[in-house]
């Protein structure tokens, strides 16, 4: 372990500068985006199978989180059927 800790003196700045504070940013803002697409197909997905009373579709959407997918499949293809 002691090893280790000497190792990490010896890497190059730019391993604790701007390089990884710009990495950091990036899949923050990917998980952001994601969830905010999340969220909304799973608010209008939920609001969709309330509104019909289909109580086994809003259990499924709300326990399954697939980010976005099932929501979509539910809108598009179950919703448009009845």
């Amino acid at each position: 372990m002691i090893e280790n800790l000497q190792n990490i003196s010896q890497l190059p700045t730019q391993v604790f500068g701007i390089d990884i504070v710009m990495s950091a940013i990036g899949v923050t803002t990917i998980i952001v985006l994601l969830l905010v697409w999340s969220i909304a197909w799973k608010g209008l997905a939920l609001w969709k199978a309330a509104k019909r009373g289909s109580k086994p579709w809003f259990v499924l959407l709300l326990l399954v989180n697939s980010i976005g997918i099932l929501d979509i499949v539910y809108l598009y293809l179950v919703d448009k059927k009845k």
